[in-house]
């Protein structure tokens, strides 16, 4: 079977969005297969939000929302059990950090917030056995 380059893109999956720190950008009506493209002011591509301005605010919310509900699921799990790896939280915070570091104290706040708790949780419900000396 042989893809025609129409059936390669979706116009119906595809969007646009101009990034520029600006007040107003130049605005542009993009066209697929004849079909108007939507514009959008944020998009999520591998994992990571972006929005016009390059603030990378909705992503921060994004993740920290995802961390936190990670964390809920924790510490409802780890109540039968004796020990936890904070792996599954930890990594949510740190995915693709090198492209969207936040710089913002705000945004370093609320991510610190959240492995904050998860370390009060740990301290008061978690038996440690191990401790180095």
């Amino acid at each position: 079977m042989v893809c025609k380059q129409q059936d390669a893109l979706n116009p119906s999956k595809c969007s646009v969005i101009s990034f520029s720190r600006k007040r107003s950008s130049i605005i542009f009506e993009y066209k697929l297969h004849g079909v108007k493209l939507d514009r959008v002011s944020t998009i999520k591509d591998l994992g990571v939000m972006l929005d016009s301005k390059l603030t990378f605010r909705d992503h921060v919310s994004y993740i920290i929302a995802k961390a936190s509900r990670t964390l809920g699921f924790i510490f409802r799990v780890t109540k039968r059990f004796k020990d936890v790896h904070c792996s599954l939280v930890r990594s949510i915070l740190e995915y693709a950090c090198v492209v969207w570091s936040p710089y913002y104290q705000n945004s370093v706040h609320r991510i610190e917030s959240i492995q904050r708790k998860f370390i009060r949780f740990a301290l008061r419900n978690l038996p440690f056995t191990n401790l180095p000396n």
